[in-house]
């Protein structure tokens, strides 16, 4: 996985979960479903099924994700 990350210059991270551990956690039921999760780590918006360009939901979805890339947090203290 590593390098096809990097063959393909994907910078954000990428989770792997062989186990279903994740998919259980979120009680996933669907293939594909596509949840966003804010930095605090709650799931704030998903779409089950699959997504078109230019589709009502895709348009929904990707107004969500902007949504989220505008709020602000507090930066993490150490």
């Amino acid at each position: 996985m590593e390098r096809f990350a990097r063959k393909f210059k994907m910078s954000n991270p990428v989770y792997i979960d062989n186990d279903f551990a994740y998919w259980k956690a979120l009680k996933n039921e669907y293939w594909p479903e596509f949840y966003l999760v804010d930095r605090q780590g709650m799931i704030r918006g998903k779409i089950l099924g699959e997504m078109r360009d230019e589709t009502e939901r895709a348009k929904r979805f990707e107004f969500v994700l902007k949504e989220l890339l505008k709020e602000e947090y507090p930066a993490a203290t150490k």
